[in-house]
C-alpha cells in the first residue's frame, strides 16, 4: 500500500510540474524583426513585429491569442482551425515551426 501511494504521489507531482514547464516569456530578435511568446498555463499570446516597421503587418500579428495542446505539442490559434504551430522545448529554448515561416527558436527571459 505504501509503494502504491508513493507511486501515485510521484505521478501527481510530475503531472502538475509538467503543465508549468512552458510558463514564461520567450523572445526572438534578429535584423530588426522580433517575436515574443508569453505562456501561462494552457494559454498564450504571440506578438510579431516586422523589421521594416510595416504597420499593417504589425497590427495583423500583434497579440494573437492561442491555446496549448500539450499532447500534440501544438499552439492552436482561436478562430483559425487550420492554423497551428508545433513546439518543442529544450532547456530555456522554445522552438516553434509551421505557419509558413519555417522554424524559429526563442529564448526564455
Amino acid at each position: 500500500m505504501v509503494i502504491v501511494m508513493t507511486m501515485l504521489m510521484a505521478i501527481f507531482l510530475v503531472a502538475c510540474s509538467s503543465k508549468g514547464d512552458l510558463d514564461g516569456t520567450y523572445t526572438y530578435k534578429e535584423d530588426g524583426a522580433s517575436m515574443t511568446i508569453t505562456i501561462s498555463g494552457d494559454k498564450g499570446r504571440m506578438k510579431i513585429q516586422a523589421g521594416d516597421d510595416n504597420v499593417a503587418l504589425n497590427l495583423a500579428l500583434n497579440n494573437i491569442d492561442f491555446t496549448i495542446d500539450r499532447e500534440s505539442k501544438t499552439f492552436n490559434f482561436a478562430g483559425r482551425e487550420d492554423s497551428q504551430l508545433y513546439y518543442s522545448v529544450s532547456g530555456t529554448s522554445l522552438t516553434v515551426r509551421g505557419g509558413g515561416f519555417g522554424s524559429v527558436t526563442l529564448k526564455k527571459e
